[in-house]
């Protein structure tokens, strides 16, 4: 990009920032699941939109991932045990999340309102995959497959089907952390021997 054109680029973005200053901000509690009962919650992911959270709820002692609107408040979706929703949607109509198996392997799921799907990882050994985001439709999530010594950045589009990503030369093990709205740009990070970005 030249030095021109990065000028040409910087008088709207100061002005949406002077706009968004001159807002006032405000803080709303997301309640609990069940009403009233004393639980430990954490908000973890908001839509684009900015109408839904997914993030994970304690009821009766238990980790589960809800999901919250502004007119439904936090509704406990159940799914796998200990639970936490990691990404959502830009309607929030698809929420990615992870969970843990009775032995303590780690699951990935994609929710919509026809209920949980697994996706799948690279192989079925331990400890298994972790989703991190999903793109604005919901089609492609990002995240990574572990086995007992290497994980690897991977990325899910609806099937579930885990597809792995290169390694820069020299990484033993890689993650997909964030994915772009229309699914095609997947960030995250890489080490190995010496090496870690």
């Amino acid at each position: 990009m030249t030095t021109r054109a990065l000028f040409s680029l910087l008088p709207p973005v100061v002005l949406g920032w002077s706009i968004a200053a001159a807002d006032q901000p405000s803080f709303s509690g997301l309640g609990d699941t069940p009403a009233g009962e004393s639980v430990f919650s954490i908000g973890q992911a908001i839509s684009a939109d900015g109408l839904v959270v997914t993030g994970r709820c304690t009821p009766g002692g238990s980790q589960r991932t809800f999901r919250w609107t502004a007119a439904g408040g936090m509704v406990n979706l159940g799914g796998p045990n200990f639970a936490i929703g990691t990404g959502a949607s830009a309607d929030g109509s698809v929420l990615v999340c992870n969970g843990a198996t009775e032995t303590g392997d780690s699951v990935a799921f994609r929710w919509t309102t026809a209920g949980f799907v697994s996706y799948l990882g690279l192989a079925t050994s331990s400890p298994g995959p972790r989703v991190f985001a999903v793109s604005a439709d919901g089609s492609v999530a990002a995240g990574e497959s572990n086995t007992p010594f290497v994980s690897t950045a991977v990325r899910w589009p609806t099937t579930g089907t885990a597809i792995a990503l290169s390694n820069e030369p020299g990484f033993t093990n890689s993650s997909s952390r964030g994915i772009s709205a229309d699914g095609t740009i997947i960030d995250g990070q890489g080490s190995g021997p010496g090496i870690s970005l």
